[in-house]
């Protein structure tokens, strides 16, 4: 969305035809995306805290794992928020092999996603397995 305003305005000032430029427009978008994931995170977290959506740590696993239980899971979910956004403001729309990027990662989440209520839910870490009854 960004690059077409930048086009834009490249039109009336000759600066922004810098905007054209892919490394800088990487360079921008790992910035946003950066900027983006600490504005979003401390609630993110405090809302997967809040709503007790946490790791849970086997018994027979070692001892040094046992202080993580609690933890917020689904941190992913962070990073393809700043991801997406990022790529969204700073992409060029226009071409069709950035939207399938971004179907892709969206499709891996899903996956991820159904993992993470899995362990969630059923508290064991092939979660994938009992969720589509394999196991």
């Amino acid at each position: 969305m960004l690059l077409y305003l930048t086009q834009s305005l490249a039109k009336v000032y000759p600066t922004f035809t810098l905007f054209n430029y892919l490394t800088l427009r990487a360079i921008l978008a790992a910035l946003t995306a950066l900027v983006i994931s600490f504005v979003v995170g401390p609630w993110m977290i405090r809302t997967l805290a809040t709503r007790q959506i946490g790791q849970r740590v086997r018994d027979d696993g070692p001892k040094s794992h046992l202080p993580k239980a609690g933890t917020p899971t689904m941190g992913g979910a962070l990073i393809l928020v700043a991801i997406g956004a990022s790529t969204l403001l700073w992409g060029d729309l226009s071409n069709r092999l950035v939207w399938i990027v971004l179907a892709v990662t969206l499709l891996h989440e899903r996956v991820h996603r159904i993992q993470q209520v899995g362990m969630v839910l059923c508290g064991t870490a092939v979660a994938l397995v009992a969720v589509s009854g394999r196991g």
